[in-house]
This record gives structure tokens, sequence and C-alpha cells, in this order.
């Protein structure tokens, strides 16, 4: 299939003139030129000028209704397993304070009793009662 200077021009956006001169001057070539005027093979056409594509203001191409709207939803639907796994982390992360500050009292409980198990007790001198001090035993 190929395309004439008119569907050229729609095709890629630019003016009938701007693809005449270019097939003109060698720039795209073209199957063969009759009084129907040029036949231009689409591949050679948009080798030089891209497809004409409807574009916004930031030059990026429009999408479909249909296409958008499957996105919005797959969009939503990330949302919602972006929040449940947030919500996983949050109670995630709690847990783990939770188990370091229990973790933290066991340690500081065991270093007392280990504290007072090895610590050596004074012994207090038996008080020696009114005969023991008498007798001197």
């Amino acid at each position: 299939m190929y395309l004439s200077l008119g569907q050229a021009a729609k095709a890629t956006g630019k003016s009938k003139s701007t693809i005449s001169k270019a097939l003109n001057s060698g720039k795209i070539s073209y199957v063969s030129k009759d009084s129907s005027g040029f036949k231009i093979d689409p591949a050679e056409l948009f080798r030089v000028y891209p497809k004409n594509e409807k574009r916004n203001s930031k030059g990026e191409p429009l999408e479909t209704p249909k296409a958008n709207t499957e996105t919005q939803h797959k969009i939503k639907v990330l949302e919602v397993q972006l929040e449940a796994v947030n919500e996983k982390v949050k109670a995630l992360e709690a847990d783990k304070e939770d188990y370091k500050s229990r973790l933290d009292k066991e340690s500081e409980e065991r270093w007392k009793l280990f504290a007072q198990l090895t610590h050596e007790q004074k012994e207090t001198p038996v008080k020696k009662g009114f005969f023991g001090r008498l007798f001197g035993k």
C-alpha cells in the first residue's frame, strides 16, 4: 500500500509542500510518479517524518479514553495494595520496637540477678551476748 501526497501530509501532520520539497530534493524516496501524483512508501515517509499522533501540551501522546480508564483502574488497585503493604510494614515496625524493649528489659533483669548472685555479702559479725562478752567466747 502506498500513500498519495495528501495522505502522506495527513499522516505526518506536515504540509503537502513540505513533503513535495522533500520528495524533489531526494530526502524521501518514492516508488513512482505519474499523472495521479507520487506513490510514497509509508516506511520511507515515516523514516523522515514521524507519524502524526495527537499530543498534549507537553508533547506527550494522548491516551485513548479506554486505555485511560484501564490505567486509572490499575492505578487504584496498586494504590490499595501499596496501602496494605504500608500498614503491614507499620505493624511489623511496632512489633519490632516491642520486642526490642522487651529484650532490653530482660537483659537488665538478667544483669541484676547475676549481680545479686555473684555479689559477696559481707559477713556481719555475730553480736555477742552478755555472757559471750563476759566469758570471751
